[in-house]
């Protein structure tokens, strides 16, 4: 089999991932229905914050998100998909939308997400990278961070 045929059944599944898991899991509130979306032993690694390992410890942040964050809403869009070996990535981009006392405010974000096949066939976010990584609102000159991040290695604020 072809890597195209791979890929075309591989951005089906992340399309039907993906719907699910902004419909049932965020706008629904169906915490459960992350068995579908993470693997087992999957990661995640949200920004200012310790890696996150296992399903159920990934369940209970977006709980978090969810419940106490006041997420409502978290369209994904697929910007890029590939497969390297056993395994398959995607670039993605979300507008996340919270509410709270009743006003609303989005933001734009990008991910990374690792898919890898289950036993079953199917295919599951297995690794994230940079949950709620925004997305900068201006663009800043080569070599410059934004002037909320902190300074790294032959990066300067602007």
């Amino acid at each position: 089999m072809g890597h195209a045929p791979v890929l075309r059944t591989i951005l089906q599944s992340m399309e039907v991932t993906n719907r699910l898991f902004s419909q049932q899991v965020i706008e629904e509130k169906q915490i459960a229905k992350l068995d579908s979306v993470y693997t087992e032993d999957a990661a995640i690694l949200p920004p200012d914050s310790p890696i996150i390992r296992g399903r159920e410890n990934i369940k209970q942040f977006w709980s978090n998100v969810i419940r106490q964050g006041g997420l409502i809403d978290a369209p994904l869009t697929t910007v890029e998909a590939d497969v390297v070996g056993e395994a398959a990535y995607e670039v993605g981009t979300a507008e996340l939308t919270f509410q709270s006392q009743g006003s609303t405010s989005q933001i734009s974000v990008k991910y990374i997400p690792v898919w890898k096949q289950e036993a079953d066939g199917s295919w599951k976010w297995h690794r994230i990278d940079d949950v709620f990584s925004l997305i900068p609102t201006r663009s800043a000159p080569s070599g410059c961070l934004d002037s909320s991040a902190a300074p790294a290695a032959g990066k300067a604020p602007c």
